[in-house]
């Protein structure tokens, strides 16, 4: 399948969460609040837009893939289908019945045709799961945050098949063929009917409708989603359906870790860099994966696979490669990314959140059952130090990595084996990345009749080391351990080096960073208070942390996350991302505030010398601010959210107020 369209993406992990309560905080809070109380947050159009595209975009991308395993059939007369019938299809005015195609306009622009669009179209959304991505959406309808796009919108309105578009498609179309019944002996048996095959290839989108943001709830049609390929084929002949069906199952594992023609893929890179992994480097991945899929003797080596244990297939009916060709016969052109940015469809990474207190005290707020990792915190936003392991590794890395490491092993292969063949494949433990790719220029030739078997998919993989993921007795003295320790550290510095990031003045504060050189520019410069803000007329230009829609815009800029912006400055914040992402072999990295927190921040972003006021500075303090507040920090082998005190709330003493101080400090020098 493929999608042209260009959305944000976004990391969907399955997350253990940590319960917690947060007790009254030790010091004595003011009882005034700040000038003004907390405003109301306006709805935000464009937030709320490019979630839902998001959300709906993902929805029909798994409804689809779902619905593809189903695209061959053993269809007869008494089908259930209203039209995919080989009556039906045969009586079509205009219909070719010698295994050529004929264009879906040729067919329904005859109006001797019309009586069948209606059963087409309704066979047609059933192929594809419409139903099931009807239900999805109107779900998301029920999310107040959408009410800005569709409160009352028609549920049944909300996404529809672009049918005019699909009726007047002029590529592609319907083949039709009989052939005398499939046999293993190949021999026609008298008095019995002809085998019929039925293959519809084609292209098709659907209308989404939401409120324009015009004030005046004028209904967008959104045809943006669209180019969706459909590869249908049906056969009378229930020994082939079986054959094809049962083969599309046990073909897609039977190469990786295998003896021949293995598809594990491997570094080949003898340096003494602990890192083993290929992670951020898709072009090379890419070249590994169309290099291994490559040569005749593999497509043989696939034809014979596939006809093992079969008598069906004969010197009329064959399964076979269109070609001699040496160009490789997995096709990466239009293949779409994973929500981490991988061509691979699954890779290991940090899967399980993990949630610490950011100081080792409890002198501002006692958190029950919080763990508390201050060394580790330092480490990343503040660049201390600690004590090494191995001579080389800071050791609040070692042992997070080390708490964590079996658990996002098990989350990996537990992801990757959710079917009895996968289950069976040993080549899968010995892997850390997976994809399964389609395979092309497979052909199923009966007589005349030829159709392209897009079913059938191989899987290959990446394997750091020839350790079994799954073994009990792994442990830090393996290659896997230490390739992901490793590429921890590495990524933890690329960010330190794109930031600037240095300690801060005082013990207190988030973070502080220099910005940098990102091309003779510093990513202070990129920074757009407006954009951070929403710049409303309710809010005067204040980001107010306590907002969704601030938190979103302050998250994408500390994220260097350019995706939906127009602000100023984001060709820097581009540049640093991918230099951050490909210095650490990362592919993906974000710095978020996740939880409401009622202050109001500014930006300042001059060269001065007084850090304490200049970078995001606390502005406003509401209703006496809040006593903690969530930084979540992400890249592909951390997973942490940490919960800080203490700034964000008004004390009565005033040496412990941190209103009108940087909580982000700017050590620009120059």
């Amino acid at each position: 399948m493929k999608k042209i369209l260009s959305l944000l993406s976004a990391i969907t992990l399955t997350a253990s969460t940590v319960s917690y309560v947060v007790a009254c905080p030790k010091k004595t809070t003011e009882e005034k609040t700040d000038d003004n109380g907390p405003i109301a947050e306006e709805p935000d159009y464009n937030l709320a837009l490019s979630d839902y595209l998001k959300e709906v975009n993902e929805i029909i991308n798994n409804e689809v893939k779902s619905a593809s395993e189903t695209w061959f059939q053993e269809v007869n007369d008494d089908s259930s289908f209203s039209f995919i019938k080989p009556n039906i299809i045969k009586s079509l005015k205009g219909i070719k019945e010698d295994g050529e195609t004929t264009s879906l306009k040729t067919i329904f622009d005859n109006s001797e045709n019309s009586d069948k669009k209606e059963g087409f179209i309704s066979d047609f959304k059933s192929l594809i799961n419409l139903q099931n991505i009807n239900e999805k959406i109107i779900k998301l309808k029920e999310n107040t945050k959408y009410s800005i796009l569709l409160s009352s919108i028609n549920e049944n309105e909300l996404i529809t098949l672009d049918e005019q578009a699909l009726l007047g498609y002029d590529i592609g179309g319907i083949k039709f063929s009989e052939t005398d019944q499939i046999t293993p002996t190949n021999i026609a048996e008298e008095n019995k009917p002809k085998d019929s095959f039925i293959n519809i290839d084609t292209k098709f989108g659907f209308t989404l409708k939401y409120y324009e943001n015009d004030g005046n709830k004028t209904v967008k049609e959104d045809k943006s989603f669209k180019d969706y390929g459909f590869n249908f084929t049906s056969t009378s002949n229930a020994a082939l359906t079986e054959l094809i069906n049962k083969k599309t199952k046990e073909l897609k594992y039977s190469f990786i870790g295998a003896n021949n023609f293995n598809t594990l893929l491997k570094n080949e890179n003898t340096t003494n860099d602990d890192d083993k992994f290929i992670i951020n480097d898709q072009d090379t991945i890419k070249k590994m994966i169309e290099n291994k899929f490559k040569g005749n003797e593999f497509k043989n080596a696939i034809a014979d696979k596939i006809k093992e244990g079969t008598n069906i297939l004969n010197s009329n009916v064959k399964i076979e490669f269109e070609s001699n060709s040496n160009d490789s016969f997995v096709d990466l052109t239009d293949r779409k990314l994973n929500s981490n940015g991988e061509i691979w469809d699954y890779s290991l990474s940090a899967t399980t959140e993990s949630k610490f207190k950011w100081k080792d005290n409890d002198d501002y707020t006692t958190i029950d059952g919080l763990a508390k990792n201050e060394k580790l915190y330092n480490y990343i936003f503040k660049k201390i130090d600690n004590e090494k392991v191995l001579e080389k590794y800071d050791e609040s890395v070692y042992n997070y990595v080390k708490d964590n490491y079996k658990n996002w092993l098990a989350d990996y292969y537990a992801h990757i084996t959710d079917n009895n063949e996968a289950k069976a494949s040993e080549g899968l433990k010995k892997s850390t990345s997976l994809g399964l790719f389609n395979i092309k220029g497979l052909k199923l030739r009966i007589n005349n009749f030829s159709v392209d078997l897009s079913e059938f998919y191989i899987a290959a993989g990446y394997q750091v080391s020839i350790e079994d993921i799954t073994d009990d007795k792994l442990d830090e003295n393996s290659v896997i351990f230490k390739s992901i320790v490793a590429n921890l550290t590495k990524g933890i510095k690329a960010y330190q080096d794109t930031f600037g990031i240095e300690n801060t003045t005082d013990d207190y504060k988030i973070a502080a960073f220099s910005g940098g050189e990102i091309n003779g520019q510093n990513l202070w410069d990129s920074f757009d208070q407006n954009y951070i803000s929403g710049l409303t007329d309710s809010n005067k230009g204040i980001g107010m942390l306590y907002w969704d829609s601030v938190l979103s815009r302050f998250s994408k800029v500390l994220s260097l996350d350019i995706s939906d912006r127009k602000d100023n400055g984001i060709e820097v914040q581009d540049a640093a991302r991918k230099s951050l992402l490909s210095k650490g072999n990362q592919t993906f990295y974000n710095w978020e505030f996740i939880s409401k927190t009622y202050i109001g921040s500014t930006l300042k972003k001059d060269v001065s010398s007084d850090y304490d006021k200049n970078g995001f500075i606390i502005s406003n303090i509401y209703d006496k601010g809040s006593l903690t507040s969530d930084v979540k920090f992400k890249l592909n082998f951390i997973n942490a959210i940490f919960t800080t005190d203490r700034i964000w709330n008004l004390y009565k003493n005033e040496s412990e107020r941190y209103r009108y101080r940087a909580f982000i400090e700017n050590t620009r020098k120059e």
